[in-house]
Parts: C-alpha cells; sequence; structure tokens
C-alpha cells in the first residue's frame, strides 16, 4: 500500500514505478475545489508594502474580532514571518488580544507566527487555538504549518513569495474553505520570486499573467480527472489603472468571509491578461 497527499499524475506514476507496482488499485480523489478564487498579485513597491496589503486584515480584525475568519498567510523565509507578524502586532495594539486589552499570551492572541524556531510545545498550543474556537484569527508562518492541519473555516489563504512548486501550492491553497463555503487564495509576487533556481517552472507560468488564461484549469492540468469544467472561481487579477491594493484586498476579503458572492470583482480587475 502506497499513501500520499496531493500528487500530479507524473508523482504518482513515480511512486507506482520505483515501487515496482504492478497494475495497481489507484484510490483518487481530486484536489480541485470549487468554492476557492485564485488570484496573483504584485506586491506594491517600496517599503509600505506589508502595510498596504494587509491593514484591509487588520482593521477587518479591529471590527469582527473572533467572528472573522481564519486567515494563513505563508512566506518563504522566516524574516517574512517576523516582518509581517510585527505590523499586525504593531497596527492592532490593544486589539492584538481577545479580550481586548488582555495579557500577551497564546490563548489570548488573534496572531500568531509558527516557523522553524517556534518552541515544539508553543507549535502544538497554536495549532490547538487554530484548530477549535478561539481567539487565534490569523496565522503567519512557514510552509511546516500546512502540514496535518485541518480547520473547515479558512476563508483567505495568502502566499507571500511564490511557492516552490505546483504541488505544494495545491496543497497550501487547499487549507482554505474546507467547510465548502466561498475561500480565496492569493499569491503576492514580484518578478524576483519568478526564477527557476527556486520554483519550477510550471509555478512560474502560473503567475505568469501573459501565459494564462484560467488559473483554475492551469493550475490543476496535471491533477488526472480534474475537472476544469466547473463552477468555481478563478480569474487573472490585473491592475487598472488607479485602482490601488486597498481595493484588490477589500475585495478578495469581502468576496472570502462569507457574504454572498458579489460581481465586484469584475468591475475592478480584468479577466484576460492584458
Amino acid at each position: 500500500m502506497a499513501l500520499t497527499a496531493t500528487a500530479t499524475t507524473s508523482t504518482r506514476k513515480f511512486i507506482i514505478n520505483s515501487l515496482s507496482m504492478q497494475m495497481p488499485e489507484i484510490i483518487y480523489v481530486p484536489p480541485a475545489r470549487e468554492n476557492i478564487l485564485y488570484a496573483v498579485m504584485e506586491k506594491p513597491r517600496g517599503d509600505n508594502a506589508i502595510c498596504e496589503v494587509f491593514k484591509c486584515i487588520v482593521e477587518k480584525l479591529k471590527i469582527e474580532r473572533r467572528n472573522m475568519g481564519r486567515v494563513i498567510i505563508f512566506c518563504k523565509t522566516y524574516n517574512n514571518v517576523i516582518s509581517i507578524y510585527q505590523f499586525f502586532k504593531r497596527s492592532l495594539g490593544e486589539y492584538f488580544t481577545d479580550p481586548i486589552g488582555a495579557p500577551n499570551y497564546i490563548v489570548n492572541r488573534v496572531v500568531d507566527m509558527y516557523t522553524h524556531c517556534t518552541h515544539e510545545s508553543v507549535k502544538d498550543k497554536i495549532i490547538e487555538q487554530f484548530t477549535k474556537q478561539s481567539s487565534l484569527r490569523v496565522v503567519i508562518a512557514t510552509i511546516a504549518f500546512a502540514m496535518g492541519i485541518d480547520c473547515p473555516d479558512v476563508r483567505h489563504v495568502i502566499h507571500w513569495g511564490v511557492p516552490s512548486d505546483v504541488e505544494m501550492y495545491v496543497q497550501e491553497s487547499g487549507r482554505a474553505g474546507r467547510d465548502g463555503l466561498l475561500s480565496c487564495a492569493t499569491i503576492w509576487k514580484t518578478s524576483s520570486d519568478l526564477s527557476t533556481r527556486y520554483t519550477t517552472q510550471h509555478m512560474i507560468d502560473y503567475c505568469m499573467e501573459k501565459n494564462v488564461h484560467c488559473r483554475r484549469s492551469f493550475l490543476f492540468e496535471d491533477f488526472h480527472d480534474c475537472s476544469f469544467k466547473s463552477k468555481g472561481a478563478s480569474v487573472v487579477i490585473s491592475v487598472r489603472g488607479t485602482v490601488t491594493v486597498e481595493v484588490v484586498m477589500r475585495t478578495l476579503i469581502h468576496l472570502s468571509f462569507p457574504f454572498s458572492y458579489q460581481n465586484s470583482l469584475q468591475n475592478h480587475f480584468n479577466h484576460k491578461s492584458n
């Protein structure tokens, strides 16, 4: 018996050949889910990029507190995790804990971080807080946080930088919307992220608007039996004219913290690449 999580057709063939399996019985569940909106955005330039992208989540946290859908922010480096975490902590002030102004203990935080440097006992506590009814709404993490997490009410998975390969991205973005409600998976990238030294060509092509018409079909093209005729949300987002990062984030947040589906996305963005 061979068991694996998210695996492309080529990965499954490699496993079968490596184990010398003869005509194996394959039980397979396609990873594509219709309730996830996929988007790729350019990071704002300058020193205020983190503030421009995440300030809308800060505002929503201050208002909705425990009622806000959960968010996972994946970062490629430890320094990115620290920078984003410090931004949330600084911006939230006394709202960083729940109840407001409560001591800064793990059980009270609305935002926390999870990296390889985090102590094992703290990691276990963060996972416990994130997978049960608690104050914790946002986790900023490296890829280690994705393993074994099963939280039904994650509304938005954000990647600060481009994941290394499609299988990893499908697995991590698949943490969103496990309750079947509308959710978002967003990549924020720069041109420096698009290097084959750290990222597969398939993942780079997915992030390049000129190469992609439908995010969903392109992302899952190497996954056997995935249907590309689904009604799931899948768009190529290009910022137009005076449309700001704040408009982008407000639209994505509005779509992903489940209210009725809006057509506002079409008013601000192109559905086709330039």
